[in-house]
């Protein structure tokens, strides 16, 4: 569940699902998210596109900083089920959390699997 605090932490692949998320209420694409690393509590950046995770902001695109009401998306796959992991509270839950701003991970959760999967 936790993501890995090494520095050459890798997720790259291709986008899943082919649609590319925007920032809400408008049609800017949004790529690149700040989010706050679950064990060293260091700020990091993914790529939402491409799954790529670094840990120094990439220069010249536009980035969605992290905030107290920021959720995770993720995947349980024992359950098959989606649940929501908010960096600021350390709180994990079941059901999507209201009046809050959601990051899909769950995509690059699974870019990430699919990347260490034996082949």
């Amino acid at each position: 569940m936790a993501m890995s605090q090494t520095q050459d932490y890798e997720c790259r692949s291709h986008h899943v699902d082919g649609q590319e998320p925007r920032i809400p209420g408008s049609n800017t694409r949004l790529e690149w998210v700040e989010i706050i690393e679950p064990r060293t509590r260091e700020r990091m950046y993914a790529n939402l596109v491409t799954g790529e995770c670094v840990w120094d902001p990439p220069a010249g695109v536009r980035i969605k900083r992290t905030s107290e009401d920021q959720w995770w998306e993720l995947f349980d796959p024992s359950t098959s089920r989606f649940y929501y992991y908010s960096a600021a509270s350390q709180r994990t839950v079941w059901h999507r959390p209201q009046n809050c701003d959601i990051i899909p991970l769950a995509k690059l959760q699974t870019l990430k699997q699919n990347t260490e999967s034996p082949r």
